[in-house]
């Protein structure tokens, strides 16, 4: 009995095992016309390298008048109540705005573009999404034309300064259906019409920003005194609704000037500014516990 099952298992062994083999053979072949070479899918996302290489058509415009340079060991003394303010504005819980009204100074840079300078480093120490821009004065000379025109031109160059520093960071996740192609990005230029076009994707940004961010702009007196202040203001008032529109994410905002500035007086709340002008940026022998340092 034995003898006659195991050769039943012998024979059926033998059918089972040349349809297994065509099987394998059959199921290959579907697997590999599966895997004929297709055009690969694109991520929903603009990848980082991808915006990094999009937005250097505008590169050559985020550049200011001038080279700055703040030294990084550079101390600048602040009274107590300055740091305060610093403080509470760095700490709060929801999205805010503070404008350093500073002494006036000669030269540039000055003691408020070494404040920016000490939070664009503790914030990049801390990996906290900055950006900033340090609006140098444009020398007279520059072939772009009248103090007038330049003032402008500053604006527009913080504008784009603003959407490559953004757009390009991973807090910013930049869907495909914004159009970052060549032609689109071309048109944003120093005219009056690549800066409207330059609002409008900055619009569009900040709708996928999805972490804390801070924003650090020194010398904004250096574009508001003619033409400039007209597009600063556009600037400033596109920028405000939408950080108050994205209740959820924690935007700080930081401007600095040295003298006054008539635009951000008329943009900004009065709760939202402190006044340094009577600021000294020196110590007297006597004063050696009277204020803090910037960079402490």
């Amino acid at each position: 009995m034995l003898h006659h099952i195991a050769d039943k298992v012998n024979r059926l062994q033998s059918v089972v095992e040349p349809l297994a083999q065509q099987c394998a053979v059959d199921v290959s072949s579907k697997s590999l016309e599966l895997k004929a070479p297709s055009k690969p899918r694109q991520p929903p996302f603009y990848t980082s390298s991808d915006r990094t290489s999009l937005f250097s058509t505008i590169a050559q415009y985020t550049t200011p008048h001038g080279t700055v340079t703040v030294e990084a060991g550079r101390a600048t003394h602040l009274e107590s109540s300055l740091v305060s303010r610093l403080r509470d504005w760095s700490d709060a819980d929801s999205s805010c705005w503070l404008w350093i009204r500073c002494p006036y100074e000669r030269g540039y840079p000055t003691s408020a573009s070494a404040i920016v300078a000490s939070l664009m480093r503790a914030s990049m120490c801390r990996n906290v999404p900055i950006a900033y821009q340090f609006c140098a004065p444009s020398p007279a000379d520059d072939a772009g034309g009248t103090a007038d025109e330049l003032e402008a031109v500053g604006v527009s160059r913080l504008l784009m300064s603003l959407i490559c520093q953004i757009a390009t960071q991973d807090c910013c996740q930049v869907p495909r259906a914004i159009d970052l192609s060549n032609e689109p990005m071309a048109r944003l230029d120093e005219s009056r019409a690549g800066f409207d076009e330059g609002l409008i994707l900055l619009q569009e940004l900040f709708g996928h920003i999805t972490g804390p961010s801070v924003i650090a702009i020194d010398g904004v007196d250096h574009l508001d005194a003619r033409r400039g202040a007209r597009r600063l203001s556009l600037l400033l008032n596109e920028v405000r609704p939408l950080i108050t529109r994205n209740a959820l994410l924690k935007f700080k905002i930081l401007l600095t000037t040295v003298g006054d500035s008539f635009t951000l007086k008329d943009s900004l709340e009065a709760s939202e500014m402190y006044d340094a002008s009577h600021w000294k940026n020196k110590r007297s022998p006597g004063s050696a516990r009277a204020g803090r340092t910037v960079c402490e």
